[in-house]
């Protein structure tokens, strides 16, 4: 095992039960600190972000292989937006269960779509195996698995692959976004008919999950939809600040 692997594990440990908010200690996100989590007042188009029934892609936004919806729990914010930061870079993994959680009690606000008989499958966006084994997982997927249970439907990471490793989109404007995943996944097995939930801890230009969205429609997915933890502010995409 690397030694900044062991150190990021042994910290994680440590500071399991430190407010990320206030660093007070007995809670990763104490109760005080959640009341200053915000969530989108408006179910929207996943990609022009104008007010839309259901959470669902307008006809503006739609394409013939365009994700059909998308949904994201809270807003990019504090305390959510440094929760996801310190399990991403911080190895944090004690952040899991609570995000999770906070994920599962939004979806009672969330659109009809996210119903258990209405999907198949839920699958997160891949890292590249490369920064996998950097970090030391995959931050979708360990938060994926754990809302599997409460979302009731079937969840997998054999089906969709990072092909290409990618710059972080951290930093990156829109052009430089699209540019920087497009063609980066591949999807295997047989998807026809299946009706697909993409996993992401953070939804900003969407470049991400459409071309994940791409690669599974190529392997016969029905329809595709997707769910973050958060979704980032329009004037920061825009900056390419997020």
């Amino acid at each position: 095992m690397k030694l900044h692997t062991a150190f990021r594990r042994l910290l994680s440990g440590l500071l399991a039960g430190r407010c990320v908010g206030c660093g007070r200690s007995g809670a990763a996100i104490c109760s005080t600190c959640l009341t200053q989590a915000s969530y989108p007042a408006h179910l929207t188009c996943p990609q022009c972000r104008r007010p839309q029934q259901e959470a669902l892609t307008c006809t503006r936004c739609r394409q013939p292989q365009s994700l059909v919806g998308g949904y994201a729990a809270y807003d990019h914010s504090a305390p959510i937006k440094q929760a996801i930061w310190e399990l991403k870079y911080k190895g944090r993994r004690s952040l899991v269960a609570p995000l999770a959680g906070l994920v599962a009690k939004r979806l009672a606000a969330g659109p009809l779509w996210l119903r258990p008989d209405r999907l198949d499958l839920l699958v997160p966006v891949p890292l590249h195996p490369a920064r996998e084994r950097e970090r030391g997982y995959n931050q979708a997927a360990v938060l994926a698995a754990a809302l599997a249970p409460a979302l009731g439907i079937t969840y997998t990471t054999q089906l969709l692959h990072r092909q290409r490793a990618t710059r972080p989109q951290v930093g990156l404007g829109m052009a430089a976004r699209l540019t920087n995943v497009a063609a980066a996944f591949t999807a295997s097995g047989d998807l026809r008919g299946k009706r697909v939930l993409l996993f992401d801890d953070v939804y900003t230009t969407g470049a991400t999950l459409r071309d994940c969205a791409r690669a599974l429609y190529a392997a016969g997915a029905r329809r595709v939809y997707a769910l973050t933890v958060a979704r980032a502010l329009a004037q920061r995409d825009e900056q390419g600040k997020t």
